[in-house]
């Protein structure tokens, strides 16, 4: 049903399918379907792309032949087509052909064309035509900020490779301001700065860009997922000390992170967590091979203020770069957290203090006699995902206006407005005075553990909440 649906041109029941079967692990069945949709709609990009993402077989290399074929006889007389082409062409690395597939539409000015053309020429080490390419497309007008980005990212690199490292600079500088997001989904600016003798604006964008902590670059090495997965299927360790962290993340990464370090030990000969000191009553008792390093207030130094977000003082920076390797947590996780075989059947892995539990416990019982929910409804750790992360109390309360219950707010760094809302709402009972759930994370787990329910998003308080066995 999808595939007739396809053949009239209306492709995204069946792409959204395949896409899903390849996030399965069911590429078997995708490439099928996949395969399908390119010979009825040879001109969908993203079915292209999602086949380029797919295991590197026999079959799927000759599906992508065939489907290139299928397109070049189309490319001599449909511009847009020559330039979807030759972008495809270069995700196969055959620079030269989608350079000459390409030059037609380039001169008669299709956009397109004319960004493909550019940076197949840049990759066919072709740098002088592939930079006149690029400026002559930079000079048509109401372009689009995907197309305006290519070009640019086109110029810059062509700058780096005549050492014209200031040129470069000002080009991709110019990209991040005028193509919106499509202008930072790169990280040739981190060269080009580097290449001007600029390493702090380097780290800062690496880090916009990658959510990953550059300071762990300060070690002599960092292990990929491919390799840690290696290490973890030959049963073998590398000699030496490793340093692990998520400096640049949020509270609850690091109690996730703790459930792996089992796993992290038996790769490495040593091993240091780098974890906030408010997670040092949870940590007296360390997985064999592994010791903790908590971190303090103080900043490093050495960066002024450029570094202050990554929570990293002298102590842990210059451990970072005496270690022989360092991982950000976000490397292992497609690792040791693949697929839902690789979760523990308990996500208790911490215990809360037994008296922080019964005084939590007396608290609730001098309360209302309605059941007690705990509530913590946004995340107030800046990433980009923290939009997605974050509802409004005001709504809670209306969700809940059916429900017998005394609800708990667990929010830390609470607004004017909430402060309001909890002080009027007679459902809610405001936690004691002097107790900061942000601070106070072990009084924090202790309640969690006595709350017949917590309801969260996704955070510290709900990381911290399935650690200790909180419901």
């Amino acid at each position: 049903e999808l595939l007739m649906v396809t053949k009239h041109s209306k492709c995204e029941p069946a792409y959204t399918l395949a896409r899903a079967l390849v996030a399965q692990g069911e590429e078997a069945n995708a490439i099928i379907l996949v395969s399908k949709m390119l010979k009825l709609a040879p001109t969908r990009g993203n079915c292209f792309n999602l086949l380029m993402k797919m295991k590197d077989t026999p079959r799927r290399n000759s599906i992508v032949d065939e489907h290139l074929k299928r397109l070049t006889p189309l490319a001599k007389t449909r511009d847009r087509v020559a330039g979807l082409l030759g972008r495809q062409l270069i995700r196969v690395l055959r620079f030269e052909d989608a350079a000459e597939v390409t030059r037609g539409a380039s001169d008669r000015g299709h956009a397109v064309a004319m960004a493909a053309r550019a940076a197949a020429l840049f990759w066919a080490d072709r740098f002088e035509e592939a930079r006149s390419v690029a400026a002559a497309g930079l000079s048509q007008p109401d372009l689009l900020d995907s197309i305006k980005a290519s070009l640019y990212l086109t110029s810059g690199r062509c700058s780096i490779v005549f050492g014209e490292a200031d040129e470069a600079v000002a080009t991709l500088e110019r990209r991040v301001a005028d193509c919106g997001e499509a202008g930072t989904a790169d990280s040739t600016i981190v060269y080009a700065y580097l290449a001007a003798g600029r390493p702090k604006d380097a780290y800062e964008f690496y880090w916009k860009l990658h959510g990953t902590n550059p300071l762990f670059q300060e070690a002599k090495r960092s292990p990929g997922p491919s390799e840690l997965r290696a290490l973890r299927d030959e049963g073998r360790k590398l000699p030496g000390h490793c340093v692990v962290g998520a400096l640049n993340m949020g509270l609850g990464d690091e109690i996730r992170a703790f459930q792996m370090m089992p796993q992290i030990a038996a790769c490495f000969e040593q091993v240091t967590f780098l974890c906030d000191r408010r997670l040092q009553p949870f940590l007296s008792r360390p997985p064999e091979g592994v010791r903790f390093q908590s971190l303090t207030d103080e900043p490093v130094s050495d960066f002024d203020n450029t570094f202050t977000r990554y929570r990293i003082d002298k102590p842990g920076f210059d451990l970072i770069r005496s270690a022989d390797y360092a991982l950000n947590i976000t490397q292992f996780y497609a690792v040791f957290r693949a697929s839902p075989d690789d979760f523990p059947s308990s996500g208790q892995h911490w215990h809360a203090d037994e008296r922080q539990v019964q005084r939590w416990t007396d608290w609730l019982a001098e309360g209302p006699a309605q059941p007690a929910v705990g509530l913590f409804w946004r995340c107030t750790f800046a990433s980009k995902s923290s939009g997605q992360k974050t509802t409004q109390l005001r709504d809670w309360l209306e969700y809940l206006s059916d429900l017998n219950v005394c609800i708990v707010p667990l929010q830390y760094d609470l607004t004017d407005e909430e402060r309001e809302i909890i002080a009027s709402d007679p459902r809610i009972r405001p936690l004691p005075d002097g107790f900061d759930p942000k601070k106070d994370i072990e009084e924090l787990a202790g309640l969690l553990v006595a709350l017949p329910l917590t309801v969260s998003v996704p955070g510290t308080t709900h990381h911290l909440g399935g650690a200790v066995g909180g419901t």
